[in-house]
């Protein structure tokens, strides 16, 4: 499950930025789960 987040949010980072939301999306889960 660790590795999926890690790939979700290394690949949102190389995408363009309609994807930016997702970054602060995945950020705001693991801030949650920590």
């Amino acid at each position: 499950m660790k590795k999926q987040l890690e790939f979700i949010s290394t690949g949102a980072k190389t995408v363009p930025q309609p994807q930016h939301s997702c970054i602060v999306y995945c950020k705001k889960i693991k801030e949650k789960k920590s």
